[in-house]
């Protein structure tokens, strides 16, 4: 029996529901989530290697960033391509679609895949802004009608404004 903790989740349990929270997700939080043909989203170290594999590169562990900066160049048109075949028209996992339950003030996401969109859209409980690299952020929003959705690494569905996959970018 933990009188304090108790009591941080029941406050907490009370300003998911009032929508007073900022949700962060980081790179995992997309896990679950499965692409058009069902398979599972792929993480970082999956799509390095599938990355190195589309440019004929030997894959040995390198990470996402280095790997995403030596194929740019030599895929050019085609890694646009290839990243809307892995993650645009996603699936959301479950967690995305219980998320999407609530009233947020706003969610902030390192991922550039596309199901949490997807879940909020089908949920209804807000009206969905997507914001990437460059967007202004809407002042709060005193009815949580609407939800600003900030996407700091980019969006699969707006591939033109640019892809993080680095902390130095």
């Amino acid at each position: 029996d933990d009188p304090i903790g108790s009591h941080m989740n029941s406050e907490l349990n009370e300003a998911i529901k009032n929508g007073e929270l900022i949700l962060f997700l980081g790179a995992g939080a997309s896990r679950e989530c499965t692409d058009r043909s069902g398979s599972k989203l792929l993480d970082g170290g999956a799509l390095a290697k599938s990355l190195a594999e589309l440019a004929h590169y030997e894959y040995d562990g390198e990470p996402l960033d280095e790997v995403y900066a030596a194929v740019r160049t030599k895929l050019a048109s085609r890694l646009n391509a290839f990243l809307e075949s892995l993650f645009r028209d996603a699936q959301p996992s479950q967690e995305y679609r219980d998320l999407a339950t609530f009233a947020w003030r706003r969610i902030y996401t390192l991922n550039i895949d596309d199901a949490l969109e997807a879940a909020i859209r089908r949920s209804c409980v807000q009206k969905l802004h997507v914001r990437v690299l460059g967007d202004s952020v809407a002042d709060r929003d005193n009815f949580f009608d609407r939800l600003d959705l900030v996407k700091l690494n980019g969006s699969v569905d707006q591939l033109n404004s640019g892809i993080i996959f680095s902390s130095s970018e």
